[in-house]
C-alpha cells in the first residue's frame, strides 16, 4: 500500500510526496507539492498532545535582575532610559 498525500489545501489540485522524514517522537513527516508549487508538510503518527507539551518551569527573578542590571551598568546610554 503506497501513501496517497491528500490534495492541496490552497488550490486543490494533485500532489506528490517531495521527501519523508521521521522525527524524534516518531511521527512521519512528509513534504508536499503541489501541480501549482505550492508546498507544505502532512505530519503522521502523531503522539497525544498532552504528552507533546513540555514542562513549564518558573523563572528565577535573580538571575534575570542581575543580567539585567550588569546590561544597564556597562551601558550609560541604558542607565539613563531606566531611570526615567
Amino acid at each position: 500500500m503506497t501513501y496517497q498525500p491528500p490534495p492541496c489545501p490552497v488550490c486543490g489540485a494533485w500532489t506528490e510526496v517531495l521527501e519523508t522524514r521521521r522525527r524524534q517522537t516518531g511521527a512521519v513527516a512528509r513534504r508536499v507539492e503541489c501541480a501549482n508549487l505550492h508546498r507544505f508538510t502532512v505530519y503522521d503518527g502523531l503522539p497525544d498532545q498532552a504528552e507533546q507539551q513540555p514542562v513549564a518551569k518558573p523563572v528565577e527573578a535573580a538571575p534575570v535582575e542581575t543580567t539585567v542590571a550588569r546590561a544597564i551598568r556597562l551601558r550609560p546610554a541604558l542607565h539613563t532610559i531606566w531611570m526615567n
